[in-house]
């Protein structure tokens, strides 16, 4: 997140098929990673009484390092408003794929683990998909 407004020893790297994903960085809000402050330092290393080499995490540092800023947020909006064409044509590929794949049958879960996703959202997802 450092490139998108906030002190982080961690950068920012996003992985995906499609290679306009690089295209983010346009829309870096500190491309020179200069917030006039020290980024977190995330890890200790350190030798041990043997001369063994210790790694350990700074929690506190570490929690404050998985959230997403706002102007990462903006970013990600304003790569996909300019790849929507892209993404919306690799939808429509891969509907058509799953029509012309017939009708998925999932295998029989317990009764447990039916309850867990029919109240995550995801049936409502893949029915979404597929319309």
């Amino acid at each position: 997140m450092q490139h998108y407004n906030k002190n982080s020893a961690k950068g920012t790297w996003l992985y995906s098929n499609k290679e306009w994903i690089a295209d983010i960085d346009k829309y870096a809000t500190t491309p020179n990673n200069d917030l006039g402050g020290k980024p977190s330092k995330l890890v200790s290393v350190r030798p041990n009484a043997q001369g063994d080499v210790k790694v350990s995490g700074n929690k506190a540092e570490l929690k404050g390092s998985q959230s997403y800023t706002r102007d990462f947020g903006k970013a990600v909006q304003q790569l996909l408003d300019e790849h929507r064409d892209d993404i919306r044509e690799d939808v429509l590929c891969l509907r058509a794929e799953a029509r012309a794949a017939g009708p998925f049958t999932a295998p029989a879960l317990p009764k447990a683990q039916r309850d867990f996703w029919a109240s995550s959202g995801i049936p409502d997802v893949i029915d979404y998909l597929m319309s």
